[in-house]
């Protein structure tokens, strides 16, 4: 696993991949996975050096836009939290930008755009 210790290239060849990954029919699959979240949020860290912020927010819209697709009422959703992080004021404003191209997308893309917006804590954001 990388983490934000590792070199910065290292961290975008890594995101890199997640990128391709999330892109594809399986990439929800990353949701879900504990370990992918929490390097994607490590990544989107105000920290951490701009391109792995525009990297790790690449990954962000592609799973926020599948996610997006089966959002229901009774689901307990980490992409609000993972986008309520990434959409943070301060942010860089490409990233930040970037988030909020996603979360349009999301309320495109099938989602029921209110239960989106019932998310206090996300809309807050913006």
């Amino acid at each position: 696993a990388t983490s934000s210790k590792q070199p910065e290239t290292v961290r975008l060849v890594a995101l890199g991949l997640l990128v391709q990954l999330s892109s594809s029919s399986t990439g929800q699959d990353l949701l879900t996975d504990n370990e992918a979240r929490a390097f994607i949020l490590a990544s989107l860290d105000k920290d951490q050096p701009v391109s792995v912020q525009r990297k790790a927010a690449l990954v962000m819209v592609n799973l926020v836009v599948a996610a997006a697709r089966t959002l229901t009422a009774t689901d307990d959703w980490d992409m609000c939290k993972l986008l309520q992080t990434a959409i943070a004021a301060g942010r860089d404003q490409g990233v930040r930008a970037c988030m909020l191209g996603a979360l349009w997308s999301a309320a495109m893309t099938g989602a029921d755009s209110q239960l989106l917006w019932k998310r206090v804590p996300l809309r807050e954001e913006v």
